[in-house]
């Protein structure tokens, strides 16, 4: 019913509204909040990119965004990946040019203490 996709409907707007500077400040924001942990084997840069937002009739509609890139010294990107994904709550992110992207526009602004926890449990595993 209408009803029930409604709540799920104006999160997926606001999601949709948010700018690329609003992305990127969240984004700087958490990579400052990893800067106070050890980050030995986890480096972190923020990218250009694009949010892939695109189904069915538009199926590559994109909106301007900025991304963090991560890498890890000890795992390949496809492995920090499944890291990432086996993490409780998974985090889910993309694999692209040996990086694993995260994209803020998919993640709600009340789980980014909860990310960047997880990300530097990885910094230093």
């Amino acid at each position: 019913p209408r009803s029930t996709l409604f709540p799920y409907t104006t999160l997926f707007r606001s999601m949709l509204l948010l700018s690329k500077n609003e992305i990127e400040r969240r984004a700087q924001a958490m990579v400052a909040g990893l800067e106070s942990t050890p980050r030995q084997k986890l480096r972190l840069e923020l990218i250009d990119g694009e949010s892939v937002i695109g189904g069915g009739a538009a199926p590559s509609a994109v909106l301007p965004t900025r991304l963090i890139a991560l890498t890890h010294s000890d795992l390949s990107a496809d492995d920090l990946n499944v890291r990432l994904r086996s993490n409780v709550p998974p985090i889910v992110a993309r694999v692209e040019e040996g990086r694993v992207l995260l994209d803020l526009r998919t993640v709600f602004a009340e789980q980014d203490t909860n990310l960047v926890a997880a990300l530097a449990s990885l910094a230093v595993e």
